[in-house]
């Protein structure tokens, strides 16, 4: 008995020097702690992005979160030395875009011209958006397929836009309306 129990502790001690095996130990030590919180753009989610994020025990990890994350997933980031790091995605707060499923809302303030169309800032860039000619202040656009893109058994979302009249649009509405009623005076 005596041998058995020398035997297995020459064994775990050769096991816990080993560099290979202690990486693999430290590895997964820090992939199995509590995961890093990492708020990301909107955009990040639709197309993926790159970037690093500090690791528990000292140190940056590298991340890539794929095109069609989700707020709450979590993914492993690495280290320069070969170890992982949990991140859970979250959308960051300063952004004006929220994600809900896999639709993406948010709001933008368009030149509320009847049956005209307008350049918006969107998490997938510039968008040229058609407004519809009974749109008002408050009605929502829906962009088909315009969210978040397809992952694994879900559909790509829709983009919802609250129109909002611009300080620029009412004014210019107004100045219109001046100009005609000073022409028809004439």
């Amino acid at each position: 008995y005596q041998d058995f129990v020398r035997s297995r502790a020459a064994t775990q001690a050769f096991r816990a020097a080993s560099p290979f095996r202690r990486a693999d130990t430290v590895a997964a030590a820090r992939a199995a702690a509590a995961p890093v919180e990492l708020a990301a753009p909107v955009r990040d989610f639709i197309a993926g992005a790159e970037t690093f994020v500090s690791a528990p025990m000292g140190g940056v990890a590298r991340l890539r979160i794929p095109a069609g994350s989700r707020p709450g997933d979590e993914l492993l980031a690495r280290t320069p030395a070969g170890g992982a790091v949990r991140v859970r995605l979250q959308v960051d707060p300063a952004d004006s875009w929220r994600i809900e499923g896999a639709h993406i809302r948010g709001a933008a303030e368009i030149p509320l011209v009847r049956g005209d169309s307008a350049t918006l800032d969107t998490p997938h860039g510039p968008l040229r958006v058609r407004v519809p000619a009974e749109a008002t202040p408050g009605t929502i656009l829906r962009l088909k397929g315009r969210g978040l893109p397809a992952r694994e058994l879900s559909l790509a979302g829709d983009l919802l836009i609250e129109l909002k009249a611009s300080s620029r649009s009412a004014e210019s509405w107004i100045d219109r309306a001046r100009g005609l009623l000073r022409r028809l005076a004439a």
